[in-house]
């Protein structure tokens, strides 16, 4: 893999991070009322042009 595609590769997930980061914790604050919860997320990713599509399931707790 070359410099150039690891470096926006990078780029992308930090994107990704900083966005989704403000949203989540809003979401989970919300919803938690005092309460400690446990959530079940679910990430759909596509790169279009690669034909891919991922899809990462995991558990956020708030």
């Amino acid at each position: 893999m070359s410099v150039i595609f690891n470096m926006s590769r990078r780029k992308f997930r930090k994107q990704m991070g900083v966005t989704s980061q403000p949203v989540k914790e809003t979401a989970l604050k919300d919803a938690a009322d005092g309460n400690k919860q446990s959530h079940k997320a679910e990430v759909n990713m596509t790169v279009k042009g690669l034909e891919l599509e991922q899809i990462v399931i995991g558990t956020m707790k708030g």
